[in-house]
């Protein structure tokens, strides 16, 4: 979790209880957390977007300054700010850097450096929530998706067009955030989940269906805590 005072919150099992790792990092007025690996180290650590277009990162889940910066992004308007993302795109183990406007043109770079996209596409409408995964199990990268009013609609592949997989799971913004991860830990791939107040609801398969893990974490989207899922 990273809550409205700038303090992330982590937790290192999916259960209920206190956070196992605390730290302060980013200014909780302008700044949008992700958890990444740009580097390959196998451990997420936290990043900050800051719009316009500056991303800083940190190379431990510890207070401090940022470990580095760089600048990447450009969004349709002023009053159309980018949802910033990251992930294994290239199946080389290290995420990349990811940006999607409001009207889903979705621009990527090879490296977390500054410089214009390298890659282009377009998914999803107005109002999706943008989110990546490593959608079939035996696939080494990671690929794209949008949760629409609770309809998940996933790609196979780093392509626009329609979506390769379909289900509806958890209810609509802002009742119910999505997150996706790898929840049973054998390495396969991702599944979604949502986090409704401070209750997460995490199913192990990309299907429609009832929550197989349920637990308790945090203060809910609408107590300032915006939900994270990381690889520790």
């Amino acid at each position: 979790m990273f809550r409205a005072n700038g303090t992330w919150y982590l937790r290192t099992s999916q259960s209920s209880g206190a956070a196992d790792i605390t730290f302060v990092y980013g200014d909780p007025r302008t700044d949008f957390p992700l958890m990444c690996d740009f580097f390959g180290t196998g451990t997420d650590t936290p990043v900050v977007f800051r719009a316009p277009n500056q991303w800083l990162y940190r190379n431990s889940t510890t207070s401090g300054p940022a470990d580095g910066t760089f600048k990447f992004g450009e969004a349709d308007s002023y009053l159309s700010p980018l949802f910033p993302l990251c992930a294994d795109l290239n199946g080389t183990g290290r995420d990349v850097p990811i940006y999607v406007t409001f009207s889903g043109k979705w621009r990527w770079r090879d490296s977390p450096t500054s410089g214009p996209p390298e890659h282009f596409l377009e998914y999803g409408d107005v109002g999706d929530w943008p989110i990546v995964g490593a959608w079939n199990g035996g696939q080494l990268n990671q690929t794209l998706g949008v949760v629409r009013h609770g309809q998940w609609l996933l790609k196979d592949s780093l392509t626009g067009g329609y979506a390769d997989r379909s289900f509806r799971y958890g209810d609509s913004l802002p009742n119910d955030i999505p997150v996706v991860g790898q929840w049973t830990g054998t390495g396969g791939g991702d599944a979604p989940g949502v986090v409704r107040g401070s209750q997460w609801l995490l199913r192990n398969t990309l299907s429609a269906g009832y929550a197989d893990e349920n637990f308790f974490f945090g203060n809910g989207f609408d107590n300032d805590d915006f939900p994270l899922s990381w690889h520790g």
